[in-house]
C-alpha cells in the first residue's frame, strides 16, 4: 500500500544505503591506518603487531572465559594480555615501527570523506521535505541523519499498530510478556539494523543534559555552553529517580527509564509519521484497551517534547 510520500521515502532509503556503505568503507580504511601505526619491530629482528588471546589460552590451549570483564583460563589461571613477538615471545624489547599505506591516506580516504559529506548533504535536504522533520527538527538530540536512518528502516505503511512498530523496531515484547532478544534456535523476529538505529537515536537523547564543553581551536581553553535540556532527557531522569525510589539497583533503575525514554519516542515517531503520510494512527493500547487506570489526558504527546534550545556560554569550572 503506497501513500503520498512513498516515492520520497524510497528515495530516502536508497540513499541511506548508499551514504552508510560510504560510511563504512571510511571506517573501514582509518581502521586500517590505525592498525598499521601500531606495528612494532622486536629485538629478534622481526615486525609484529600486538595480539591479545581472545579464546584459546597460549599456556595450556584451554578455553577462555569471561571473569569480571577479564579473559581469564580456568585450568591455568592464565590471564588474557599482549602475547608479544610470536618467533621469539619477548613482550618487552621492541621498538615502534609504524607503517604507512600512502595510497589509501592520500587518495582513497579524501575521496571517501568527501563522498560521505555530499551523500549526507544531500540525504538531509531530502529528509526536510519529509513531514517528520517539522517535528523532528523542533526536538534536541534528533537530527536529519537520525530521520533519514529511521525512515530507512521500516515500511511505515506495514505498521499498522504501535505494538507492530515496536516489535520491527526489536524494542517490544514477545509472545511470552518477555523483552525481545535473541534466543538460541530460534529465528529472529525483528530488524537488527533498525534495532541498532533506534538505540543510537535513544543515546543521542540521552545525553541532552543541558551542557557541553566547548574547547576553542585557536586558544585550546575550554567553556561550558549551556542550553535547554532535552524534554525526553527530562522524562529519562524523572522515571530513573521512581525506578530507585521502588528500591531498584542504579542499574536497574537506569536501564529501565532508557527503555521507558526509547519507547516513548519510538512512539512519537509512529504517530507523527502515520499522520504525516495521511495513513489511519490508534491509539496506543494503554490508552483504549486498559483505560482505566491510564487515560489519554496522562498521554505525553509528540508537542510536549518540542524545545528550543538556547545557549549561553559561561567559564569552565
Amino acid at each position: 500500500m503506497s501513500h503520498r510520500y512513498s516515492e520520497l521515502e524510497e528515495e530516502i532509503t536508497n540513499l541511506v544505503w548508499f551514504f552508510e556503505g560510504v560510511e563504512r568503507l571510511r571506517a573501514n580504511c582509518n581502521r586500517k591506518l590505525t592498525h598499521l601505526a601500531k606495528r612494532r619491530l622486536c629485538h629478534c629482528g622481526h615486525y609484529y603487531y600486538p595480539r591479545v588471546a581472545k579464546t584459546r589460552c597460549p599456556e595450556c590451549e584451554g578455553k577462555l572465559r569471561s571473569k569480571k570483564g577479564v579473559m581469564t583460563c580456568p585450568k591455568c589461571g592464565y590471564v588474557a594480555g599482549e602475547l608479544g613477538c610470536p618467533w621469539c615471545r619477548d613482550k618487552e624489547n621492541w621498538k615502534a615501527a609504524p607503517k604507512d599505506h600512502t595510497y589509501i591516506k592520500q587518495n582513497i580516504l579524501p575521496a571517501l570523506v568527501t563522498l560521505e559529506a555530499n551523500a549526507e548533504e544531500t540525504v538531509a535536504g531530502l529528509v526536510c521535505q519529509h513531514p517528520l522533520w517539522d517535528w523532528a527538527s523542533q526536538v534536541k538530540g534528533i537530527g536529519p541523519t537520525t530521520v533519514a536512518r529511521m525512515i530507512s528502516a521500516c515500511e511505515i505503511e506495514r505498521c499498522t499498530t504501535l505494538s507492530k512498530f515496536f516489535a520491527h523496531y526489536g524494542w517490544g515484547l514477545r509472545a511470552d510478556g518477555t523483552t525481545q532478544r535473541k534466543i538460541k534456535g530460534e529465528k529472529i523476529g525483528y530488524d537488527k539494523r533498525a534495532q541498532s538505529i533506534a538505540y543510537m537515536m535513544a543515546r543521542n537523547l540521552e545525553t541532552q543534559t543541558g551542557e557541553r564543553a566547548v574547547k576553542d581551536k585557536n586558544t585550546g581553553e575550554k567553556r561550558i555552553v549551556q542550553y535547554e535540556p532535552g524534554r525526553y532527557y527530562e522524562f529519562y531522569q524523572d522515571w530513573k529517580q521512581e525506578n530507585l525510589a521502588r528500591g531498584l539497583s542504579d542499574g536497574q533503575g537506569t536501564s529501565r527509564a532508557f527503555r521507558n525514554m526509547l519507547q516513548l519516542a519510538l512512539s512519537h515517531f509512529y504517530e507523527v509519521w502515520r499522520k504525516g503520510d495521511n495513513l489511519t494512527f490508534a491509539e496506543p493500547y494503554p490508552y483504549t484497551i486498559l483505560r482505566p487506570p491510564h487515560a489519554l489526558d496522562t498521554k505525553i504527546t509528540p508537542e510536549e517534547v518540542k524545545n528550543r534550545v538556547n545557549m549561553v556560554e559561561k567559564e569552565a569550572s
